[in-house]
């Protein structure tokens, strides 16, 4: 009866190993993830014909006529400065950054009140979108959140806040007021070296 139970144990055992097997070590991954959120801007790139940078004091002003980029640099409030033209490549670039945002976060109706978040005005700059429809898009940068990691932003007219990543906001966004997008110079020539006279 000894050795009957012990088949009857070791029948059980193996097939509950069979059951763990097939239904929790095969059972199939899920590769899809969770879903991206939408970018906090929600307006065609090939729509836009000025992008305006704002923060301490002055403004970058990036103009699309048709396939030429044109930017100016200008202190305060000041906007008629001269343009110069600009690398199509970068002004782009930026275009697509500011497009890129995504929140990591959102605070419906903002409880606290925007100066909480340092919404109330743009307390870190401000970004611009125009098209030549007359559509303007802006949105403000706030604080940044208590661990640093992110900052508050809000679209002008919501009450709406949303976190984004402080780094791409302080290096790509912000940054581009230090970085504007002037073509980079072609690289200087290197002169080919003389060769010295053959002793005869």
């Amino acid at each position: 009866m000894s050795s009957r139970g012990f088949y009857i144990a070791a029948a059980i055992f193996l097939a509950a190993f069979a059951a763990y097997y097939i239904f929790d070590v095969h059972k199939p991954v899920s590769t899809g993830g969770s879903p991206q959120p939408s970018p906090v801007i929600n307006i065609d790139p090939s729509t836009v014909s000025q992008i305006q940078v704002k923060s301490a004091g002055r403004t970058l002003t990036v103009l699309r006529n048709g396939a030429e980029w044109r930017y100016s640099l200008c202190p305060g409030a000041q906007t008629d400065c001269p343009t110069s033209v600009a690398d199509t490549n970068r002004a782009l670039a930026l275009l697509g950054v500011i497009l890129q945002l995504r929140p990591t976060k959102t605070i419906f109706g903002a409880p606290e009140g925007l100066p909480a978040y340092g919404l109330d005005t743009a307390t870190v700059g401000e970004v611009d979108l125009q098209t030549p429809s007359g559509r303007s898009v802006a949105l403000l940068i706030g604080a940044k959140t208590q661990d640093s990691v992110s900052y508050y932003v809000r679209l002008s007219g919501s009450n709406d806040i949303e976190t984004v990543p402080a780094a791409t906001v302080q290096t790509q966004v912000i940054g581009a007021l230090d970085a504007p997008p002037a073509p980079i110079p072609s690289p200087s020539p290197v002169p080919s070296p003389v060769a010295s006279p053959s002793p005869s």
